[in-house]
């Protein structure tokens, strides 16, 4: 598999085990590129 799905992505980032390596690098620059899950949920409370 040569191009990462939007889908397969989601899933992976929801704990799935249906995805591929390059969705798996996918996700992982998507969670690079956006701010810290941490920092979201705290941010309406600052």
């Amino acid at each position: 598999m040569t191009v990462s799905s939007v889908a397969r992505i989601y899933g992976h980032l929801l704990g799935g085990k249906t995805d591929f390596a390059v969705d798996r690098a996918a996700a992982e620059k998507l969670i690079e590129l956006t701010a810290p899950p941490d920092r979201v949920a705290h941010s309406p409370r600052s």
